[in-house]
Order: C-alpha cells, then structure tokens, then sequence
C-alpha cells in the first residue's frame, strides 16, 4: 500500500468544462466531501436505528496563495455560470489516481495585515464524479454478485413454474 505526503497533490481545471485541464497555480490545498445522505428508516421492535443511504454528495474547497498571473482568471472563473472540469489528484507521483467531475465554483480572497494574501474557493458538483483508474478487482466482484443475483432469480422463477404438486411431491 502506498501511502503519499500532501506535497505532491495538486487540482487540474479546464474552465470551459471540457477535457482539456490544466493545474491550478498556487493552490496549496484541497478538500474532498463525499458525505452521503442517510435516512432514518427504524421500526417498532428494532434493536437499534436502522438507515437507507440516499446519493454521494459531492463537494470541497480548495484554498492557496495570491498568484498575480493566475488568481485574478481562478476568481473570473468561479464568477461566472459555466461548470469547469476539475481533476483532484492527491499525490502527482501516481498522476492517473483522481478524482473528477464537472463542478460549480465559488471563490473569495484573504488580505490580512499580518499575512499572505489567500485566495480560497468551494465547488459542488455539476454533474456526475468519478474515480479514477476504476477498482478493476470491485468491478469484478460486482458483475460477478450480479450473476449470482440473476442465477438466483432464475432458478426462483424455475421453481415458481414447477406444478404445485411437484413441490409438494418431490419424487413426483
């Protein structure tokens, strides 16, 4: 298992929503947000709360420092109605590792007498995230309880359509 430093991440946007994406100068930071919505389902005579789980919300910030060259577009960007492509890569040296989807942003600017000029941003999704390269091997488990679930299915409906005294007599 490898594990990464926050020093080699980095977020890619492509402003027109596309594919194109690019990195972000001067973002030092990323948050990620995949809290999911969970639903009180308990009935009477439950031993403990019971919950559904409704969609992934997908949202996060991303925070850095006043660049001259580049913050002024980040902060047209995020002022405007279009959704940008954006590449969330938590450690450069496995690139191809991401997550990604279309998203909304918002963005604001810290100017502290005692500091660094911030710039800080927020975005929700737009459209469908995913993950980046998929889990072959939870794919695989995934078709494979599938057909499980289908073979399941059919020998049900096969049992189903035997004649009622069949079942009743299995030596029939």
């Amino acid at each position: 298992m490898a594990r990464r430093h926050g020093s080699t991440g980095s977020i890619k946007m492509d402003p027109t929503g596309g594919a194109t994406t690019v990195a972000i100068a001067s973002i030092n930071n990323w948050t990620l947000d995949l809290e999911r919505d969970k639903e009180d389902v308990t009935c009477f005579g439950d031993t403990n709360k019971v919950y559904v789980l409704g969609l992934p919300n997908v949202e996060g910030d991303i925070g850095g420092v006043w660049d001259e060259l580049s913050s002024p577009d980040f902060l047209r960007i995020a002022m405007g109605v279009v959704p940008v492509m954006l590449e969330l890569i938590p450690s450069t040296v496995t690139p191809t590792h991401m997550f990604k989807g279309l998203a909304y942003l918002s963005a604001g600017l810290e100017c502290p007498a005692d500091g660094a000029v911030t710039i800080t941003g927020s975005f929700v999704a737009a459209g469908p995230w995913t993950i980046e390269p998929p889990d072959t091997l939870l794919l695989m488990r995934m078709e494979a309880a599938q057909r499980d679930r289908e073979q399941q299915d059919r020998d049900r409906r096969d049992r189903e359509r035997q004649p009622d005294r069949e079942r009743a007599d299995p030596t029939a």
